[in-house]
């Protein structure tokens, strides 16, 4: 009779540590870590740090059907964690898919040696970095649209995007390929902080846009949401209706051209369409084509509750004037 006698495989004495993520999106990351001293490893990925309570066991394979992706069923579990690697040698690295945006996640590496009984024998030791913990980047943000589109603005909406804590903003004259190289300034890369509308301003009437928005959360970029395609409308000229008032509530009508005596007075303009600016009133006061910036008549800007497309100013008359109006 011949005896065999089989010799137990030993731990690895160093077990594998300095966890370091690269690339991280909302739904995966690289991991990459330095290796111990035992034949191969596992890497663990876990919603919760109890990796204490569900180390792996020895003389257990724990075989991965597809290495690095976190969401397949088919790989093992290991307590409330997904074992999504299993190699032997020197690759120190996995590309980690099927995660969750704006989800903490925690990693653990394992060092084994084989060969013998038990084998594996696994080092269940915890080294510098290893657990480490790592929370994915927001969903890019979803439902762009644009609205109260006028010949140089629009405002611009997007559905919240999970834990992001700003977006930011990008604007250009093309789309697809040469989206990046037709940027419109300062629209490039914009933070415009956690809010989910913004109103562009100064835009080129007539004229063909399209934006695109990340969600930001972190110190993580979520991926470009989709890119949205809005017009400006064609300017035409506007036109105006005047009105003066004697109180700057807008409650006495003097009518549009009325002899004014010596007083403060509020000249009233309400545009045909919205303005990018308060109109500029001039005045050709000798007949002679020459016009001129009236002397006694100032933007309103202390009162702005007057509503849409109306633009109020002053105008102090200081002697009467030697013409109506």
């Amino acid at each position: 009779i011949v005896g065999l006698e089989l010799q137990a495989a030993t731990p690895p004495q160093t077990q594998a540590g300095f966890i370091t993520f690269q690339n991280t999106t909302n739904s995966g990351t690289k991991m990459s870590w330095v290796n111990g001293s035992g034949a191969g490893r596992i890497v663990v990925v876990s919603t919760t740090n109890n990796f204490a309570t569900y180390p792996p066991i020895n003389n257990i394979t724990y075989n991965v059907v597809e290495e690095g992706n976190y969401s397949n069923a088919l790989n093992p579990t290991l307590g409330t964690g997904k074992v999504i690697y299993n190699g032997t040698g020197s690759k120190n690295s996995v590309d980690v898919t099927g995660l969750a945006a704006c989800t903490t996640y925690w990693f653990r590496v394992y060092d084994y040696n084989q060969g013998g009984s038990p084998s594996p024998a696994y080092n269940t030791n915890t080294r510098t970095l290893n657990p480490r913990q790592l929370k994915t980047a927001p969903a890019a943000p979803i439902n762009l649209a644009a609205s109260n589109i006028t010949s140089y603005s629009a405002i611009l909406s997007w559905d919240p995007s999970g834990c992001a804590t700003s977006y930011h903003l990008d604007l250009s004259l093309g789309n697809g390929g040469a989206f990046d190289a037709n940027i419109v300034e300062p629209y490039n890369d914009l933070d415009i902080g956690d809010i989910t509308e913004f109103e562009l301003s100064d835009l080129i009437q007539n004229t063909n846009y399209w934006f695109r928005v990340r969600a930001v959360a972190n110190g993580l970029s979520s991926e470009n949401s989709g890119e949205f395609p809005f017009t400006t409308i064609a300017s035409t000229p506007p036109t105006f209706t005047m009105q003066y008032y004697a109180d700057a509530s807008l409650t006495q009508s003097l009518g549009d051209n009325p002899r004014l005596g010596v007083g403060t007075y509020y000249l009233a303009l309400t545009a045909d369409q919205p303005m990018q600016y308060a109109p500029a009133i001039r005045i050709d006061a000798n007949g002679n084509g020459t016009w001129e910036n009236p002397p006694d008549i100032f933007p309103e800007v202390v009162l702005t509750s007057y509503g849409d497309n109306v633009y109020v100013y002053t105008r102090t008359v200081v002697a009467d004037p030697s013409f109506d109006g």
